[in-house]
């Protein structure tokens, strides 16, 4: 295990020295858009949802279906909980919803979920009202985009397919009530095409912010730039989420998936590292170094998996042998609040006095009793 680990720090050390220096990032980062920006910090948000815009105009509105088939009828089941349920019931029926809602996100269907979300109305949650509200103003912009389009023309960005990957992601984060990527991925969008209608309206109506609330800047270049400061500061969580930002900027960069296969790894997370080096090994196929990467990563998992199957075994073996006596039976010695400490009494109890039959209780209020059993009289 000690020469698996010397071997993927080695591994990683390569990543992050052989790669560009740091600082600089990939070639598809250094592109110049032709407009100047403003490299300042982006400002901190609260960690709670921004609030909608209550004065946004709604330009159309979504017709609810009169379709009463099949199809109908299962949507109003996931809903509308029958009178003889219980509030058990309505829970578990509540995870239903939920779980379709967020499926039909993650798969951009966002015409079937708003039909869904609008014949289901009267049952929505707060939550639910907030993502149906937010598709309206995503339709209501799409038709303003294309009255924009016919008194101004079309935007002249310089990469259309990316930008429309960019606003697809900042819609699902804001569904999935991740106002703050969304900020991050909208605001990229207008450093790449700065006049982009649909950009400033969702800035503007769904995350409620007006054009001296934020700064446009190069998010990519500036997600780079933690991801390796983050890296080399062992904050690997933080390191993941910037890279996976920046896969969405540049999906065919295998450096980006290479550092995050890396970060991954330093959290222990075998299977999303080997995932992540796959990919970047199925965009770089002669990249020996990722290969063995992988190799290694699978070595480390197995390891892992029969570690985790002996500490199961012990814990299974440790309940056939201990068998609690009846607390009446026993006289209390002390009580910790610490295992480590608890443990520590219970070995030097049992050293001091080897005829005595010594016990460790967890308590409902989680302390730990230390009682030895009561000598029983002939």
């Amino acid at each position: 295990m000690n020469f698996l680990f010397f071997k993927i720090l080695l591994i990683m050390s390569i990543f992050f020295t052989n790669v560009q220096a740091m600082g600089t990032p990939p070639d598809s980062i250094q592109k110049k858009y032709g407009h100047k920006v403003t490299l300042g910090n982006i400002q901190k948000e609260e960690t709670k949802k921004t609030p909608l815009n209550p004065k946004a105009e709604i330009l159309t509105q979504v017709k609810v279906g009169k379709n009463k088939g099949k199809k109908n009828q299962l949507n109003q089941n996931i809903f509308a909980p029958k009178q003889s349920e219980e509030k058990d019931n309505n829970k578990n029926l509540n995870k239903k919803i939920k779980k379709k809602i967020k499926n039909l996100i993650n798969q951009n269907k966002y015409t079937e979920l708003t039909k869904l979300l609008t014949e289901n109305k009267q049952y929505l949650n707060e939550d639910q009202d907030t993502t149906l509200l937010n598709l309206e103003i995503f339709s209501s912009i799409d038709k303003g985009k294309e009255k924009y389009e016919q008194q101004f023309g079309k935007s002249k960005e310089i990469n259309s397919n990316k930008v429309i990957r960019f606003i697809n992601e900042a819609k699902k984060n804001i569904l999935l009530s991740n106002n703050t990527t969304a900020k991050l991925f909208l605001i990229q969008t207008l450093y790449v095409d700065k006049s982009n209608f649909t950009a400033k309206e969702i800035l503007k109506r769904n995350l409620n912010l007006s054009p001296d609330e934020y700064t446009i800047q190069n998010i990519e270049l500036k997600q780079w730039r933690e991801s390796e400061i983050n890296f080399l500061s062992n904050n690997f969580g933080k390191a993941v989420n910037n890279l996976n930002i920046l896969s969405v900027f540049d999906p065919n960069n295998s450096i980006i998936y290479e550092r995050l296969g890396a970060n991954y790894y330093s959290l222990s997370k075998m299977d999303e590292a080997i995932n992540a080096w796959t990919i970047a090994l199925n965009i770089d196929p002669k990249n020996k170094i990722v290969r063995d990467a992988i190799s290694t990563a699978k070595q480390v998992k197995i390891e892992q998996e029969k570690e985790y199957e002996q500490y199961l075994k012990k814990k299974e073996s440790t309940k056939k042998k201990v068998n609690l006596p009846n607390k009446k039976d026993t006289i209390l010695l002390s009580v910790f609040y610490d295992r480590a400490e608890a443990i520590k009494f219970l070995n030097k109890s049992e050293k001091n006095n080897k005829k005595a039959k010594i016990y460790l209780y967890e308590t409902d209020k989680g302390n730990i009793e230390i009682r030895m059993l009561k000598n029983k009289e002939k």
